[in-house]
């Protein structure tokens, strides 16, 4: 029994192939898998009262449960201070784009151990300004019935399931091409 609805949980695949009893639909969630990344461009840099501000671009793919693009986003992010702030509003965006696709259910993969390790209340950040986006990134993980945060050594670079990567997306948004 195929569901015309490519957001809907593989719940119902399994239901179908009789892996476990029918789940009624008031406890099925929609699942998916969300890569970002974020890139700055050190060679774009500002120079002001509040120190340096750097380039920098988020790159969004979310993925369905059989890992089939959903949506890709590539989106300028203005100028900030670290890696650590854009990869975090990169996350944010992600999770808000979740949301909007009617998403319930995250695993999210970064390449940022620190903002990983925070998600999972490993440790905290206190960089300057990060508490703003950290507070984004609250709102927008609420919106979920779950949301997971997982570290990967950037694996996600890589193009196994087909389409852009994250890093890509994130590297178009400020103009840099692609990694050599």
């Amino acid at each position: 029994m195929q569901e015309a609805n490519p957001l809907r949980a593989t719940l119902v695949g399994a239901e179908a192939r009789g892996l476990w009893p029918r789940i009624p639909s008031r406890f099925r969630v929609k699942l998916a898998y969300l890569e970002t990344d974020a890139s700055v461009d050190t060679r774009r840099e500002l120079v002001g009262l509040d120190g340096r501000l750097f380039a920098a671009g988020a790159g969004v793919l979310i993925r369905d449960i059989q890992h089939r693009p959903l949506a890709a986003k590539s989106v300028a992010l203005g100028h900030l201070p670290s890696p650590l702030h854009a990869e975090t509003l990169a996350l944010a965006l992600g999770f808000e784009a979740a949301a909007d696709l009617g998403i319930e259910g995250v695993w999210a993969i970064t390449d940022n151990e620190r903002l990983a390790e925070s998600c999972n209340g490993g440790s905290e950040n206190h960089a300057f300004g990060l508490d703003l986006i950290e507070q984004r990134l609250r709102e927008a993980r609420a919106r979920f019935v779950f949301a997971r945060v997982r570290w990967s050594r950037g694996s996600h670079r890589k193009r196994r399931f087909g389409g852009p990567s994250a890093d890509a997306l994130a590297r178009a948004a400020i103009g840099l091409g692609g990694r050599r």
